[in-house]
C-alpha cells in the first residue's frame, strides 16, 4: 500500500510539472506574439503574426528543423549567369496562376533540416511541368533520395548546388519510390528496385546571385522558372501568418532554402513557397520584402538548353595530324546545333604556343609542370594555355580526389574591381576545368583547397582578351609550394579530362615585375580513397596533354564556311586546310576558335597540331638552313658603340628580338615581323636613331640583355657596353 501511494505520487508529481511547464511554454509563446506584434505595429510592417505548429514546438525541436546556421563568408560559389534580359516584365508575377497552376502541392519538412532537399525538388518539379508545358501533369519527387542516397546533405542541413550536381548525373525517382520520412539514418537500400528507371534528370544549373540580391536578375530567372533561394531565419518568421513578412523582432537563428515563384512590384516583394506545411503562413506560401532577411542573396536555377540557351557540340574536339613539306589536307569540322535558339558563328584560324612544360625552374621535385617561358622566367602578355590529362575512368569510384602540389606567382589582383567597376576582382589568373563527356565540353572545377580567391578573372573573360565568360580562379600569389585538393565526387564518368588552366591579359606580366614567375603544378594524383588512378610526376612530357589559344592568326590555317548560323538541330561542315607549302620541317601549333552568341559557351576552341616531314629523297640544303634556334653572343662584346647579333631559324618563325637594361626596361626593339628560315644577322648601335628603328638613344655604360622568342624558342644572352 506505501509503494502505490508513492507511484501515485510521482505520477501526479510529473503530471503537474508537466502541466506547469505547459502553461510555461503557452504563456512564453503568447509572450513573443505579443511582442512580435507590438513590433509589427511600431514598425508599420504589413504582415500578421499568429501560433503555429513550429511556435507550438520547444527550441530544441525547432532547431531540428532550421537545420545549419550558414555562414555567408564561408560560401565559396560559382559565378553567376546574367540571364537575358526580358523587356517589359510584369508588375505582378505568379506561377500558380500564370495560364494554370505551375507549382505542386506544399510539402512539410518535418523535424528534418532538409530545406536544401526540398528547395531543389521543388524547383525541379515546377521546372519539369514548365519544360513539359503542362500545368495539370502530376509529378512528385523524393526528397528521401536526396537524403539517403547522394552525400550531399542531412537533417543537419546540406548543399544544394551538389543536390543539383547529383540530380544532372544520376537523376532523381518518384515520391512513392522513396517516400519521405524526416529521417537521414534510412539506408538508400530502402529505395525501390526500379528506381533508374523512373528518374527525372537535369541537364545543368547555374547561380542567379551569389552575395548580392540581384532583383533583375532573379525576375528574369523566375520569369523563366521558380529558382531556389537562400534567407535567413529570425524568430519572428516563425509566427509568420499573412502578408508581406519584414524581420521587425528577435534574433537570427539559422539559414534556410526555398523557391521563389513569383513578385509583386507594388508591395516590393518576393511570392515564395516554403517546406513547413499548409499550417503554415499563406497555407504554406509566404510573400516577403526584396532584400530583407538577405532573401535572395544565394539564388540557383536549373540552366540549359531548355531554358533558352544554345547547345553546340563539335566534332572532331582536337586534330593530330601529320604532312610532308609542301603538301596540303583538307579536314572537316562539324558543329550541330542542339538549343532552341539560332547559333550565330564564326570561326578563325590561330597559331600558338605551348607554355606548360617540365622544368626544374622553382620546382617542388625535380621537374615540375611549369606554364612559364625559361627565357624571361616567368610569362608573357596574352596567354591562354591549358595542361590536360588522359582520359580518366571515375564511374565506378566513391570518393575520387584530385591532389597535387600547387604554386602561382601572378599578377596581383589589386585594383581590379575599382578600375573595371566591379566587373572583375582579379587580372591573371589559373584554376582547373574539368570534362566528363572526353572534352566535348568543360566547366570550372571549385576546389575544396585553397579556395578560389576570385570570382571573375579579367585575363579570361574580358571581350578583348579570351571572353570565356564569368571564371572564377585564383589571382596573385599564394606564397609558395601549398597542397591542392579537388572533390571530384561530382564528375562520375567514364571519360573524364581534368584541365588545368592559366590566363594572362595584355597589360602586365613577368617582363613587368620580375616576381611573376607563372603558374607550377606537381604531384598529380586521381584517387578514390588509397586506389591510385592516375599519378604524374612533371617526369615525361608526353604524359600530359599541352594547349593554347592563339592572338595571331596562323597562314597555314584556312576555312571555309566559317561564318554563319545554325537552326535547332541544324549542322554545318567547316573545311579547315592544312597547308604546309611554306613550312619546313618540323612542329606547329594552332587552333580553329569559334566565337558565338552562345552565352553559356562564347568561344569553343579546337587545337591543331602539325607535324611537317621532310620529302623524301630531296636535300635539304642542311648547309643554308640551320637544323635548331640559336642566339648567339653578340660581337664585339664588350662594345661601343655597335655591336652585331646573330640568330639562326631552323623554320619560318615569328621573331621578336629586344634589347633590355638591368632592371628589365625595354631598350630596343630589333625584329618584330614574321621570318622564313635561315641565319641572320643585326647591327645594335648604342647611341642616336629611334629605339623602334633598332637603335638606342645614347645609352649610359654598363649590362644590357638581348633577348630573341621564335616559336617556343626563348633566349636571352647579356651583353656590355663600354664607353
Amino acid at each position: 500500500m506505501k509503494n502505490l501511494t508513492y507511484i501515485i505520487f510521482i505520477l501526479v508529481f510529473v503530471s503537474t510539472k508537466l502541466y506547469s511547464q505547459e502553461l510555461n511554454d503557452k504563456a512564453q509563446q503568447s509572450n513573443n506574439l505579443e511582442k512580435i506584434r507590438k513590433s509589427i505595429s511600431e514598425k508599420n510592417a504589413n504582415w500578421k503574426a499568429e501560433e503555429n505548429w513550429i511556435t507550438r514546438l520547444t527550441s530544441e525541436e525547432q532547431n531540428k528543423l532550421f537545420g545549419n546556421v550558414i555562414d555567408l563568408s564561408d560560401t565559396n560559389l560559382a559565378p553567376i549567369i546574367n540571364l537575358p534580359k526580358v523587356k517589359d516584365l510584369p508588375i505582378k508575377f505568379d506561377w500558380r496562376n500564370n495560364n494554370g497552376n505551375w507549382i505542386t502541392p506544399i510539402k512539410n519538412q518535418g523535424l528534418c533540416g532538409s530545406c536544401w532537399a526540398f528547395s531543389a525538388v521543388a524547383q525541379i518539379e515546377a521546372w519539369w511541368k514548365i519544360y513539359k508545358n503542362s500545368p495539370d501533369s502530376v509529378i512528385d519527387l523524393s526528397e528521401q533520395f536526396l537524403l539517403s542516397c547522394s552525400n550531399v546533405g542531412s537533417c543537419d542541413g546540406g548543399s544544394i548546388p551538389d543536390a543539383l550536381e547529383f540530380i544532372k548525373d544520376v537523376g532523381i525517382p518518384q515520391e512513392k519510390c522513396f517516400p519521405y520520412s524526416a529521417n537521414d539514418l534510412i539506408s538508400c537500400s530502402n529505395v525501390c528496385i526500379n528506381w533508374k528507371n523512373q528518374v527525372v534528370k537535369i541537364a545543368g544549373w547555374k547561380w542567379i546571385t551569389n552575395g548580392e540580391a540581384l532583383i533583375d536578375n532573379i525576375k528574369n530567372a523566375v520569369f523563366i522558372h521558380p529558382v531556389s533561394a537562400f534567407l535567413e531565419v529570425y524568430a519572428d518568421l516563425k509566427y509568420y501568418s499573412s502578408g508581406v513578412y519584414q524581420h521587425v523582432s528577435g534574433k537570427y537563428e539559422a539559414g534556410h532554402w526555398i523557391i521563389i515563384i513569383g513578385w509583386n512590384d507594388e508591395e516590393e516583394c518576393w511570392i515564395c513557397k516554403n517546406s513547413w506545411g499548409t499550417n503554415w503562413g499563406e497555407s504554406g506560401y509566404f510573400r516577403i520584402k526584396w532584400g530583407d532577411c538577405k532573401i535572395g542573396t544565394l539564388a540557383i536555377f536549373i540552366w540549359d538548353q531548355v531554358t533558352g540557351s544554345t547547345v553546340v557540340t563539335t566534332s572532331p574536339q582536337k586534330y593530330n595530324l601529320s604532312l610532308t613539306s609542301g603538301s596540303t589536307t583538307i579536314q572537316e569540322l562539324t558543329l550541330k546545333n542542339r538549343g532552341q535558339n539560332v547559333f550565330e558563328y564564326i570561326a578563325k584560324g590561330f597559331k600558338t604556343e605551348l607554355l606548360f612544360h617540365p622544368d626544374n625552374f622553382c620546382a617542388w621535385e625535380g621537374h615540375s609542370w611549369w606554364c612559364g617561358d625559361s627565357v624571361i622566367g616567368g610569362y608573357n602578355n596574352n596567354n591562354l594555355q591549358f595542361l590536360e590529362t588522359p582520359l580518366i575512368d571515375l564511374s565506378n569510384t566513391i570518393l575520387p580526389q584530385l591532389n597535387c602540389m600547387g604554386f602561382w606567382a601572378l599578377e596581383d589582383t589589386a585594383m581590379a574591381s575599382f578600375l573595371t567597376s566591379n566587373v572583375y576582382n582579379g587580372w591573371d589568373g589559373c584554376n582547373v576545368w574539368v570534362s566528363v563527356n572526353g572534352g566535348c565540353n568543360f566547366k570550372v572545377a571549385y576546389p575544396t583547397y585553397p579556395k578560389y580567391n576570385c570570382t571573375n578573372l579579367h585575363s579570361f573573360g574580358s571581350p578583348d582578351i579570351w571572353d570565356l565568360g564569368v571564371i572564377p580562379g585564383w589571382g596573385g600569389t599564394n606564397g609558395g609550394w601549398t597542397p591542392v585538393q579537388f572533390d571530384l565526387s561530382s564528375y562520375k564518368s567514364d571519360s573524364v579530362i581534368i584541365r588545368f588552366a592559366f590566363a594572362s591579359d595584355e597589360i602586365y606580366c613577368t617582363l613587368d615585375e620580375a616576381t611573376l614567375k607563372g603558374f607550377f603544378i606537381d604531384d598529380i594524383k586521381i584517387s578514390d580513397d588509397s586506389v591510385i588512378i592516375f599519378e604524374d610526376d612533371a617526369d615525361d612530357i608526353t604524359s600530359m596533354n599541352q594547349l593554347a589559344c592563339g592572338s595571331k592568326a596562323a597562314d597555314w590555317i584556312e576555312l571555309s564556311n566559317s561564318v554563319g548560323q545554325l537552326q535547332t538541330n541544324e549542322s554545318v561542315t567547316i573545311y579547315i586546310k592544312i597547308d604546309a607549302e611554306n613550312l619546313t620541317p618540323g612542329d606547329y601549333n594552332g587552333s580553329v576558335e569559334i566565337t558565338s552568341n552562345d552565352t553559356t559557351l562564347s568561344r569553343i576552341i579546337i587545337p591543331i597540331h602539325l607535324e611537317v616531314t621532310p620529302v623524301v629523297g630531296v636535300d635539304l640544303l642542311v648547309n643554308s638552313i640551320p637544323d635548331r634556334y640559336k642566339l648567339e653572343q653578340n660581337y664585339p662584346n664588350p662594345f661601343n658603340p655597335s655591336t652585331t647579333i646573330k640568330y639562326s631559324l631552323p623554320k619560318q618563325s615569328y621573331v621578336i628580338l629586344k634589347v633590355y637594361d638591368i632592371l628589365g626596361g625595354e631598350v630596343a626593339t630589333l625584329v618584330n615581323e614574321e621570318k622564313p628560315a635561315g641565319r641572320y644577322q643585326i647591327e645594335f648601335s648604342a647611341k642616336g636613331g629611334s629605339a623602334y628603328s633598332g637603335n638606342a638613344v645614347n645609352l649610359p655604360s654598363g649590362v644590357y640583355f638581348y633577348r630573341i622568342q621564335a616559336g617556343s624558342f626563348n633566349q636571352v644572352r647579356k651583353m656590355l657596353l663600354i664607353k
